[in-house]
């Protein structure tokens, strides 16, 4: 596909309008929020439509993608990392589940009780909900040990499933694929060191609240 840059967001979202109007499959890069997208801190529709973005340029889901000079300038996930953490689940195929909830954690993805939004997963007993930031609405995988049985769409709302399908692509809900508790460890390491007994103190208290 090929790259629009804009100057400015305005302009951009023209191009957008303009070209799904045609019948063209678009890609909005929006600009990064200043926070880092790191596993749960994640919230807002800026969020999302870039996480959506990463996924369909980097599987070549549009056949224009527009941007803006300043989103071109963000820094963006390593693209072996996040092709890596994009999961496939098609029917009738295998899929380990506890691997694969371990997988959702490390994407970015929350596990609650029950999924009623975007980002958020659920198991109850052999049935996986969960919300992928990529699709319009929440997925439901149904399990026989570990066969994938069927996989329907399901309401957040009414909870009540759907429309069932061959296949789906979840992608991954993070810009930084680590745990804290990683990051901690590299600080403590790259640092510590080099810190004086009492600054060596203070900082592992700080570290220990990661």
């Amino acid at each position: 596909g090929a790259l629009i840059v804009c100057n400015d967001v305005l302009i951009a979202r023209s191009y957008v309008t303009g070209l799904t109007a045609m019948g063209e499959k678009v890609v909005f890069l929006p600009d990064k929020e200043d926070e880092l997208v790191f596993i749960k801190n994640k919230s807002g529709e800026n969020i999302r439509e870039r996480m959506k973005a990463f996924y369909e340029v980097l599987t070549g889901k549009g056949d224009y993608a527009v941007a803006t000079v300043s989103s071109l300038l963000s820094l963006y996930p390593d693209k072996n990392e996040y092709l890596k953490h994009i999961i496939e689940i098609e029917k009738s195929t295998e899929k380990d589940v506890y691997e694969l909830l371990s997988t959702l954690a490390s994407s970015g993805y929350e596990r609650v009780s029950q999924v009623t939004d975007v980002g958020e997963f659920s198991l109850r007993g052999d049935i996986l909900d969960v919300f992928p930031v990529n699709t319009e609405s929440a997925i439901r995988i149904e399990f026989f040990g570990d066969e994938i049985e069927k996989i329907r769409k399901f309401d957040v709302d009414s909870q009540v499933s759907g429309e069932e399908v061959e296949s789906v692509g979840i992608a991954p809900f993070a810009e930084i694929f680590s745990y804290p508790s990683d990051i901690a460890g590299v600080v403590k390491n790259a640092f510590s060191d080099r810190l004086d007994p009492e600054s060596r103190s203070r900082a592992d208290g700080i570290i220990s609240e990661i």
